[in-house]
């Protein structure tokens, strides 16, 4: 065997026992040597990569790819590595990797990195096609499977998805089974079927539970998602959420103790928030005043980061409103690690929920005190999470039953510290979003899931009752716009013409959607906060029924803050009603946008709410 090649065997051998530094300079010399070039440009890459320098793994991997550009090892990794950031760029790599993978033992896997990258782009037909290809070839391809499921699921077709997903693991298997149990609609059909899917998701827990089943080592992949849809079927999901909290706390054998002594005394405690979305995201808007507000006479701020996008001026935001700012990588050990570190007296989850990282991160005792913020205003259902952050001006008497937390209703206003959106077009053309300039424009710009199927009989009364109204949604996703105009289309075929879809907006886009409407319109049961608190600024009036539930009354929440209630409806009709007033009389209308006007200024940029918290946090030390 020649040098060069036991040279790069080396290099390897120390890379797969973690010694990067010496595999690098080994691959360094090699280059210098001018023999296995490729192969040490790509070793390189890996290199770079295991160690977060994303940069310098691209260039490496860019270099392997000049030097051999027929092995596809080489374009796929890179292409796997742009994919996130760059995926029109890593897109013909991954097709060119495919066509050279061919007839090799990585074709199957290489599909399924393409039919992935097809998904992210919203090319769900290409995606599907190379899914199947890939367990044509392999089918008991693992990981084809899950992502062809995935896809289904994600589109809302969920039984197709469900019956992919049984052909993955064993019964003993918990993290195959709870995937499948977690695979609820994404757009549910009628209040019937929300009835169906939750039973069946019990009666799936309940079996989880008495079945033998293997430790489940790292959730937050092998499971990978939650039950984040079920918070808008427009029920109490304590219930659920406890029994799915049993389900994981059986099996997550590395979650590690479920308590830590309180930390000893010190002059300022210490408050961690951590999150998934510290980036350009609502989650980020809603937080950042709680970060920035806390009292800093009795509390030293920690922000655990978890991927922040790279120059993201909200990320950036948060950073500077941080005492300490930690940007970790998207694995739960990174998170535990650096949380676990920071010795924290308090932890903040701000959206327990909506990310699987974050939801099985809540299963581990990271701090004395832990609390769930409502960045997903639902209960969580876990035993880590002592307290769950809410107002009195949101709660309703007796709300306490529907937490599995010690529910904390803050004083003051809720909103922290929310900045005035700025609009930059005071004459928006109705045209653009095709809407003729006489309609009556009913704009409901919420995500479809939100819409639950009680909502359909107020939007087909509109629709029924005005013959130029118009109702305006946004289409995030073709399927799920589909799926809600069959539903409606199945209640009264003659009115859905008038639905609009319009493609998601730019910020200022969507501004321009606001006001381009009439009224807007608050779902039944999970409305508006991010939203409402725009159409407000714009002085858009905004009808809402309030609901039993924290993610319902949040519009309600904002309107008591301004004094105004004439938008509240009591019940369904009356919803109506007032919605067909504000647009069919410009009247009415007109006096609404005035009122709106004089009082929404009070709801941008209010310190209340990290006062607040600070002084329920300092109620907490004094109980312990």
């Amino acid at each position: 065997m020649s040098r060069p090649q036991v040279d790069f065997k080396a290099a390897f051998r120390l890379y797969n026992d973690g010694k990067d530094q010496a595999a690098a300079e080994t691959c360094e010399t090699l280059i210098a040597r001018g023999v296995s070039v490729p192969e040490a440009h790509y070793l390189l890459g890996l290199i770079a990569q295991r160690q977060g320098r994303i940069g310098d793994a691209i260039a490496s991997l860019q270099r392997a790819v000049q030097a051999a550009p027929g092995d596809p090892a080489y374009s796929l990794t890179l292409g796997n590595l742009l994919a996130p950031q760059a995926p029109h760029e890593a897109l013909p790599l991954l097709e060119r990797g495919v066509q050279l993978a061919e007839g090799g033992p990585v074709h199957a896997d290489a599909l399924t990195d393409l039919g992935k990258l097809y998904a992210h782009l919203g090319r769900g037909e290409e995606a599907e096609q190379a899914y199947r290809d890939a367990t044509d070839i392999a089918p008991g391809n693992s990981e084809a499977l899950r992502a062809h499921a995935d896809l289904l699921w994600q589109q809302s077709d969920t039984e197709p998805a469900r019956g992919l997903a049984s052909r993955i693991g064993r019964r003993s298997d918990p993290a195959a089974r709870l995937r499948r149990a977690l695979m609820l609609p994404v757009i549910v059909e009628s209040t019937e079927h929300i009835d169906a899917v939750r039973l069946r998701f019990e009666r799936e827990l309940d079996e989880l539970l008495a079945d033998p089943v293997e430790p489940l080592p790292a959730p937050e992949t092998s499971i990978g998602m939650t039950a984040f849809y079920i918070a808008y079927h427009g029920r109490n999901d304590r219930p659920l959420a406890e029994k799915l909290g049993r389900v994981v706390r059986r099996c997550f054998d590395g979650a590690g103790p479920r308590l830590i002594p309180p930390r000893p005394a010190r002059k300022r405690r210490r408050v961690g928030f951590v999150s998934t979305y510290f980036q350009q995201h609502s989650i980020a808007r809603t937080t950042v005043g709680w970060i920035r507000d806390l009292p800093r006479e009795h509390f030293e701020v920690y922000v655990v980061s978890i991927a922040p996008g790279v120059n993201d001026p909200r990320a950036e935001e948060i950073r500077r409103a941080a005492d300490h700012y930690l940007a970790v990588p998207a694995t739960l050990g990174a998170a535990r690690s650096a949380l676990l570190a920071a010795e924290l007296d308090y932890l903040v989850f701000a959206d327990i929920g909506m990310h699987p990282l974050t939801y099985y991160l809540a299963y581990c005792r990271l701090a004395p005190v832990q609390l769930a913020a409502w960045g997903h205003p639902v209960t969580t259902g876990i035993d880590t999470i002592d307290y769950f952050i809410s107002a009195q001006s949101l709660e309703t008497a007796g709300s306490e039953a529907q937490y599995s937390e010690r529910l904390l209703r803050l004083g003051g206003y809720f909103m922290p510290r929310y900045a005035k959106p700025e609009w930059k077009d005071d004459a928006p053309d109705r045209s653009a979003f095709g809407l003729p300039g006489d309609a009556h424009v009913y704009g409901c710009p919420q995500t479809l899931f939100k819409l639950h199927p009680d909502f359909d009989e107020a939007l087909i009364a509109l629709l029924e009752r005005d013959p130029r109204g118009h109702v305006v949604m946004i289409e995030a996703n073709a399927h799920w716009a589909r799926k809600i105009r069959r539903r409606l289309e199945q209640r009264s075929a003659g009115v859905t013409d008038r639905l609009r879809f319009v493609p998601p907006q730019s910020s200022q886009g969507f501004l321009n959607l606001l006001a381009c409407s009439d009224v807007l319109l608050d779902p039944f049961h999970f409305g508006g906060n991010n939203s409402t608190m725009e159409g407000l600024a714009l002085g858009v009036p905004i009808v809402t029924l309030p609901a039993a539930f924290l993610r319902g009354r949040f519009t309600l929440g904002h309107y008591q803050e301004m004094g105004y209630l004439d938008c509240v409806a009591d019940r369904p009709e009356r919803y109506v009603e007032l919605a067909l007033r504000l647009a069919c009389e410009p009247g009415a209308r007109d006096a609404a946008r005035r009122e709106i006007l004089r009082a929404s200024p009070a709801l941008f940029d209010r310190p209340d709410a990290g006062a607040c918290l600070g002084e329920a946090l300092l109620g907490i030390a004094a109980q312990r």
